[in-house]
């Protein structure tokens, strides 16, 4: 399961910075996945954690979708301490658009292995994530949402391998993820 914290009238950078406070409500949910086909309001900012726990050593592309903006980040550890920003919804996408766009969203910059800290620089990831088979890697979205749809989720997939279908749910379930 992963844990998904709702702060109402938060935003992202509050989040991300620890001042937004003690979050509205908290709850989890069996994917990392949050809203996919329900509204959960206007004017928020949520935060999805949890752990990746890859079942084979390997190197892994990640895939983060959002409606609004969102960043997606990895660890190197079980720890928060050492996440690293790996992919961004630079606006927004309906539900599950691993690969496409409704909302204009700079799609390289929605995968770790094209993403970029200035859009259309090298990207650091561009060979895959190398990570243990069997070990935790803290994982997170931080999501605002403003008005209209929303909904938020992360995807990955084996580096190399086919690119996720749009409109399919997210394979960060069951034993590949935990709290």
């Amino acid at each position: 399961w992963v844990k998904v914290e709702f702060w109402a009238g938060g935003n992202k950078n509050l989040i991300e910075n620890g001042t937004a406070g003690d979050p509205t409500y908290v709850t989890t949910s069996p994917a990392f996945e949050a809203s996919v086909n329900n509204e959960a309001g206007t004017g928020y900012g949520r935060r999805l954690s949890g752990f990746f726990v890859p079942a084979t050593t390997g190197d892994y592309d990640f895939f983060v979708n959002s409606d609004d903006a969102s960043n997606l980040y990895i660890s190197t550890t079980a720890s928060v301490v050492n996440k690293c920003l790996i992919a961004q919804e630079t606006t927004w996408s309906d539900p599950r658009k691993w690969v496409s766009s409704g909302g204009g969203s700079t799609l390289s910059q929605k995968r770790s292995d094209t993403w970029s800290t200035t859009a259309g620089g090298t990207a650091p990831y561009a060979a895959g994530i190398h990570l243990t088979g069997g070990s935790k890697y803290y994982m997170e979205i931080n999501h605002t949402e403003g008005s209209g749809g929303d909904n938020c989720e992360a995807n990955f997939k084996v580096h190399g391998a086919a690119d996720p279908v749009d409109n399919t749910p997210s394979l960060l379930t069951g034993s590949l993820i935990g709290m």
